[in-house]
């Protein structure tokens, strides 16, 4: 299980400072894209979260709140490489249980809202997250 609390930690305070922007986001996801021959999926004002896909398969995302990126292994790498502060966590692949983090440190970041029911933050995969954070 990869744990998200230390990632997220230095974005729960509200005060915390960052110069990450949508416009970073959409920039740094559409240059990940571009470089691994990937697409990008994103709802501007509805979702939080950029989406590489291909042929409707999701790869990763890209968090437009925060620089996070939680993404595949096969493109973590690229994205380390074309944004140095990204934090990316490497998941093997989007649909699978791999992840857990701290229901405050979620509540705090990236939940603001809450979650369902179903969800559960001592488990959850990418695809979760994402549709948790809609």
């Amino acid at each position: 299980m990869i744990d998200l609390d230390p990632y997220l930690s230095r974005w729960a305070c509200p005060t915390a400072a960052t110069a990450w922007t949508e416009k970073a986001a959409t920039e740094t996801a559409s240059a990940i894209a571009t470089a691994t021959g990937l697409g990008t999926e994103w709802e501007p004002g509805d979702e939080g979260w950029i989406g590489l896909t291909s042929a409707h398969t999701s790869h990763g995302i890209i968090s437009t709140l925060f620089p996070l990126a939680l993404l595949e292994s096969s493109i973590g790498h690229v994205a380390r490489t074309l944004r140095h502060d990204l934090t990316v966590v490497e998941v093997t692949e989007t649909v699978t249980d791999q992840l857990r983090a701290g229901p405050e440190l979620l509540r705090a970041t990236l939940l603001r809202y809450g979650w369902e029911t179903d969800f559960n933050p001592d488990g959850f995969c990418v695809h979760d997250l994402f549709v948790e954070s809609i």
